[in-house]
C-alpha cells in the first residue's frame, strides 16, 4: 500500500512539473507505439510536451518497457541499482486513473 501511495506522489509531482512549465506545443504519444499493435484509442493516447516527447524516442525510439529498462540498466543508473519492469495487474492503479496530461 506506501508503494502504491508513494508511485501516486511522483505521479502527481510530475503533473506538477508539467503545469508549471505550461508548455506551448505538445505532441501525442502512443504509449505502446503503433509499430507494436499499439492503437489509436483514448487508454493509448497521453499528450505530452514535445519536448519531453522528442526526449523520449530520441533515447528510448519504440522500444518495449523490457527494453528500456535494460538500457537504463546498462547505461543510466549505478551498477548497485537494477530497474525492473513489472506489468500491472487488474488491482494496479491505472494510467487513466492519474493522467500526466498538461492542463492549460
Amino acid at each position: 500500500m506506501n508503494n502504491k501511495r508513494a508511485l501516486q506522489r511522483r505521479r502527481r509531482g510530475v503533473q506538477e512539473m508539467i503545469k508549471r512549465r505550461k508548455p506551448k506545443e505538445t505532441n501525442t504519444h502512443h504509449r505502446l507505439p503503433r509499430s507494436k499493435g499499439g492503437g489509436n484509442n483514448v487508454n493509448n493516447l497521453v499528450e505530452v510536451p514535445i519536448t519531453l516527447h522528442r526526449a523520449w524516442h530520441s533515447l528510448f525510439q519504440n522500444y518495449s518497457p523490457e527494453e528500456i529498462a535494460e538500457i537504463v540498466n546498462l547505461t543510466w543508473i549505478p551498477t548497485d541499482c537494477h530497474m525492473v519492469v513489472r506489468r500491472k495487474s487488474n488491482e494496479d492503479v491505472t494510467a487513466s486513473d492519474l493522467p500526466i496530461t498538461p492542463r492549460d
